[in-house]
Order: structure tokens, then C-alpha cells, then sequence
């Protein structure tokens, strides 16, 4: 798989935090929320000096997760959520509203949305408990009802980082037309069995149209709708006439989803890029699932922008590195070689570690002896043919276009002063054109197919 590397001053934190156990600490409150004239209560579980009620919450600053219950489920039978993520950094907190039968979906959204936002401003505040205790990232979660609300949250929402859905039921107003409009990175998770909530018409249908640049869906094989949660008659009674009857144990599939959902949030809410990694070798891998995923990676490649490496396609940043080892500075997505051997760049796509190129071998003399010939593309604009123009024709070179992602559309080879290429088998959009002589110098310039 990919090589993804992160900077040396991130892994010492995230390995610090990865490492940490946390005692359980918890608190009672309720919050009103002057926006909507409505009281939210919520118990807060965190990592504390010592377990127990009301203790002081532990140095550091711990990312917020907002976890919705299911329909008639009380906030008490996710315990296995808690005990997963709380001792490992993060504060959990979960809504104890629209726990009766005839609960408000749109309430329960803006109750998840809230308290996500509320958790922020306390961390802001020097007269609460969590005052410097609480990272800039947050994230929602939920379980049937409670992940289908999620969906209502996350909507529009660009204060919440991330979210992870168990089960998710379909609400009203619909978490899947929701879905289309939340762009922020979304794992949701489904019992393979499950008859309360099918995942075909829910949890896979929100996950197909989610609009996240990053999604992923998982299905835990023989899981059941109330396997998420700890014992609960409600869900039960729900769940007792489902055929064929779940064949998963209970603690087989918490443990198979927590695998899932604590290195997704390592990954988004920590910056953790090994467990991105390790999440891409589980999907690979694991036979306690199935899954599949969206996530725009692109592979980087270097080519020479007059007397610069370029990087392309273009990302959010850049790590170059020469012979293997890192060149303070170098952070923009060209850089100047100032002597020959191999360079390589990391640069930073969707999932926000740094994606590693091949290594590029840059030959000073090479460059220099060739520096007199020009290569010109016309038009830079064209619809279906561009012509291909050398000052020298005296040997070949080869002719590669790549789209964004970096991947090869077409190639050709000349030894003449002029070539015409056919581009109109290509959709509109930018190219790369990269040029590489018989000594491996190249060349790198970009055009737009109309």
C-alpha cells in the first residue's frame, strides 16, 4: 500500500497520546441553549486525575465525540463507547434528550450539534472544568436513531471535524438527504444482519450519498442492529423477530466496530497517520468485515518545471526530502535542486498525511547541456489536437499526459522539432505534460482540454 509518512514534532504527540490510559471520570449537567430556548442534559465522561464522579478532568487536551443513543435506549447501554475511547484521550459526551417514544429527530440533531459546539466554548473558559482541556476537533456519533440524527448534526456543520455512525436508522426530516450536503470525512458502520434498521435502505443509502471527499462503509459480517449497545430490552424486543438470527457474539462485534471507529478517530481527530495505515490494512484484511471506501489519495510525481522540481497534482503541502532525509523548509510545491541526486516529496492530499513520491534523480550536468533546447506546447488551451514544438530534435523524448490524480492518460514518443498529439479522447480539465529525454532529464508543463 501507499507509504504515508507525518512530521517527526506530530508522531512524538500522537504517539504520547496513543499510548496514554486515562482514568474514567463523568459528570451530570445541563446546558440551555439560547439559540433554540431549549435545556440539553448530557452526561460527560473524560479523562480524569482518578475514576469517579466529578473529578478533576487530566492534563492535556482531548478531543470531544458527541454520541447519540438509540430509539428508547438510554444513554447508560453505551458504556462499551466510553470504556473504548475515554481511556485513550478523547471526552465522550452523550444527550440523555428524545428518549421516549415519540422523540423529535430534528431536536436530537441540534442537541448533538450543539453540545459539540458548547464543549468548545468550554474549553475556552476559564470558569469551567474543562478550561484548556479540550482540543480545537470534535466529532458526532450515534447508534440507530442516534447515528441517523447524526447525519442531522453534521449538515451544514463545519465546527464538527468527523462522524461515525452505528446502525444509523433513517429520521424525519431524512439523514440521507442530509447526507448530501455534509462534506467533512464520515465512516459508518452496519451490522450485516441487522432487520431493524436494513442497511440497504439506510446506513448504506446515507453512505452512498454523502457528499465527504472521504467515506467509508463497513459491514460487520453476521452483525446484528442492538449488538452496538450493551444489553437493552427495547432494542431486544425490536430485534426478536429478525431471520436469519444474528450469529455474532455480542462482545465480537463491539470489539470488531471499536477496532474500526477508534483508529478512524486516532486518525481525523488526532492527526495519527499510522492509523490511517492500519485502518487501510483492516479493511484489507480483516474477515470480520467488508467494506468499501472513497478517499481522494493521489500518488505525487516530480517532474521539471523549467530550472524547478515540481510536484504535481497539487495538494495542501509539501515535504521535500533529498536523499531520504528531510530539507528544512522546503515546503512549497516547487522546489530548487541545488545538487544532483535522488529527491522525493511528501505531499498532503485528503486524509492529511503526506503521500511520498518515487524518488526522482536530478542530474545537474544533464540539465545544463540540455537547458538550450526549449519544448513549447500550443495551444495551452485546445480542444483536441496541441502541437509539441523543440528548438532540437536530435534525440527522443517520451511524452506523458496525467490527469489531477496522477494518473497516465496518454503517451507517445518523438524525435521531431514538431508533433501533434490527439487530446480529444480526454475529458475537460487540467493535464500535466511531462517530457523525459533519452538521459532522463524532464520537463513538466500544463494544459486545459476544452
Amino acid at each position: 500500500m501507499k507509504k504515508l509518512i507525518t512530521l517527526s514534532i506530530l508522531s512524538f504527540v500522537v504517539c504520547h497520546l496513543s499510548f496514554a490510559q486515562y482514568p474514567i471520570g463523568y459528570v451530570y449537567t445541563t446546558w440551555n441553549d439560547p439559540a433554540r430556548s431549549r435545556d440539553v442534559t448530557c452526561w460527560i465522561y473524560y479523562p480524569g486525575v482518578a475514576a469517579g464522579q466529578n473529578q478533576s478532568v487530566a492534563t492535556g487536551e482531548f478531543p470531544v465525540i458527541v454520541f447519540g443513543h438509540g430509539f428508547v435506549m438510554g444513554y447508560d447501554v453505551y458504556s462499551n463507547i466510553w470504556n473504548a475511547l475515554v481511556p485513550k484521550g478523547y471526552i465522550v459526551v452523550l444527550p440523555t434528550t428524545e428518549s421516549g417514544f415519540s422523540p423529535v429527530h430534528a431536536n436530537f440533531g441540534g442537541d448533538i450539534a450543539f453540545l459539540a459546539a458548547k464543549m468548545q466554548s468550554e474549553g475556552a473558559s476559564n470558569s469551567s472544568p474543562f478550561y484548556q482541556r479540550v482540543a480545537p476537533k470534535s466529532g458526532v456519533m450515534g447508534h440507530s436513531m442516534g447515528g441517523g440524527s447524526s447525519f442531522l448534526a453534521a449538515e451544514n456543520n463545519t465546527s464538527i471535524t468527523t462522524m461515525v455512525t452505528l446502525a444509523a436508522a433513517e429520521t424525519n426530516p431524512s439523514s440521507t438527504t442530509a447526507a448530501a450536503n455534509i462534506t467533512i470525512p464520515a465512516l459508518t458502520i452496519a451490522g450485516q444482519d441487522d432487520c431493524v434498521a436494513a442497511p440497504a435502505t439506510n446506513a448504506l443509502q446515507m453512505h452512498t450519498a454523502l457528499a465527504s471527499t472521504c467515506k467509508t462503509y463497513i459491514s460487520i459480517n453476521n452483525g446484528s442492529h442492538c449488538f452496538f449497545a450493551e444489553n437493552n430490552f427495547n432494542c431486544n424486543f425490536g430485534e426478536g423477530t429478525c431471520n436469519p438470527v444474528p450469529d455474532i457474539d455480542r462482545a465480537d462485534q463491539q470489539d470488531a466496530a471499536a477496532d474500526m471507529f477508534t483508529l478512524w478517530f486516532n486518525h481525523w481527530l488526532k492527526d495519527d497517520c499510522q492509523a490511517w495505515e492500519d485502518l487501510q490494512d483492516s479493511l484489507a484484511v480483516s474477515p470480520r468485515i467488508t467494506s468499501q471506501q472513497s478517499c481522494s489519495q493521489p500518488t505525487p510525481i516530480i517532474g521539471m518545471n523549467g530550472m524547478y522540481l515540481e510536484a504535481t497534482p497539487p495538494g495542501t503541502y509539501y515535504q521535500w526530502y533529498y536523499e531520504g532525509n528531510e530539507i528544512p523548509g522546503a515546503n512549497g510545491q516547487l522546489h530548487q535542486p541545488d545538487q544532483p541526486g535522488n529527491y522525493t516529496v511528501g505531499v498532503n492530499y485528503e486524509t492529511n498525511c503526506l503521500e511520498l513520491s518515487a524518488p526522482y534523480p536530478y542530474n545537474v550536468t544533464g540539465i545544463a547541456a540540455t537547458a538550450a533546447e526549449q519544448i513549447t506546447v500550443q495551444p495551452t488551451f485546445a480542444d483536441e489536437v496541441i502541437q509539441i514544438n523543440r528548438t532540437s530534435g536530435k534525440e527522443k523524448i517520451d511524452i506523458r499526459i496525467f490527469d489531477t490524480a496522477g494518473k497516465l492518460m496518454l503517451q507517445s514518443a518523438t524525435v521531431n522539432q514538431q508533433t501533434l498529439i490527439n487530446i480529444s479522447s480526454l475529458s475537460a480539465g487540467l493535464y500535466f505534460i511531462n517530457f523525459t529525454t533519452e538521459n532522463g532529464i524532464n520537463h513538466l508543463q500544463k494544459i486545459v482540454k476544452r
